[in-house]
């Protein structure tokens, strides 16, 4: 199948990134922006590129819309105008929900397509993006679990719970990112090169998810493991549950539901 992304900016290069690493014949991808200085990176990768967004979405098989939020709705006007009989279109914004597309092609007289909202973030680029797909009809299209499943893992899930897991995943990366920025400036003042405290606080961040993704693990009881009395790490707990820590977390990921 042919896949377009329309809209190469942050989420939308992600994916292009991933889709290659991952070995997708190059032929297969379509990359659409109407600014032509987005499709440079891409220019030596194979994929077809492209800044007329008809000619994406009428070549291609599934259509993924990395356009911003606020030019979605614009976007499934343009490309409603097509024949859109057995395509797929896939929303990359919670903002713009599957009846919202369905009820704006139905207004501009074209075809139904199937629709899905699918929320990657940006690990995708090294093929490890946490997605969630909710679809039109809750049925998942095995076409398109398999096109994310390329860049990472896949959870179907129902629209109406989009939100939290934006939250989590899609906004819960920059989170991360701030921890070990966070952590990186903690380390600059304690005597550590910048690009070093940024390797070490890096991989000790993958150290962590690495033991948490096995069966059972709880995070508490991994903490439990390296925190004894009187000891160092727990000063360092205490010290970050004082400054508002888990408190600050939990605003963070609430204002992002809201």
């Amino acid at each position: 199948m042919t896949t377009a992304i329309i809209g190469i900016g942050s989420m939308g290069g992600a994916l292009a990134r991933g889709f290659l690493a991952s070995g997708m014949e190059p032929s297969t991808l379509i990359l659409c922006n109407r600014t032509p200085s987005k499709l440079e990176p891409f220019k030596a990768s194979g994929a077809v590129l492209t800044t007329d967004c008809h000619e994406a979405a009428q070549a291609a098989d599934i259509i993924l819309l990395g356009v911003g939020h606020d030019d979605i709705e614009g976007m499934v006007e343009e490309i409603a105008s097509i024949d859109l009989t057995g395509k797929i279109i896939v929303s990359l914004g919670a903002g713009t929900g599957t009846d919202t597309i369905h009820e704006i092609i139905r207004i501009e007289g074209g075809t139904q397509p199937a629709v899905a909202v699918a929320i990657p973030n940006t690990a995708a680029a090294v093929c490890r993006s946490t997605t969630f797909i909710a679809y039109d009809n809750f049925d998942p299209v095995p076409e398109v679990e398999q096109l994310f499943e390329r860049v990472g893992s896949v959870t179907t899930v129902f629209e109406s719970e989009l939100p939290v897991y934006t939250a989590l995943a899609s906004c819960g990366i920059a989170f991360a990112m701030r921890y070990i920025r966070a952590a990186t400036v903690a380390g600059v003042e304690l005597g550590v090169r910048a690009s070093e405290a940024q390797r070490i606080v890096a991989s000790t961040v993958a150290g962590a998810a690495a033991l948490l993704s096995q069966d059972g693990v709880h995070a508490e009881a991994e903490i439990d493991k390296v925190t004894t009395a009187g000891g160092i790490t727990i000063r360092g707990l205490n010290a970050m549950e004082t400054a508002g820590f888990t408190g600050s977390v939990i605003a963070a990921h609430k204002a992002c539901r809201k």
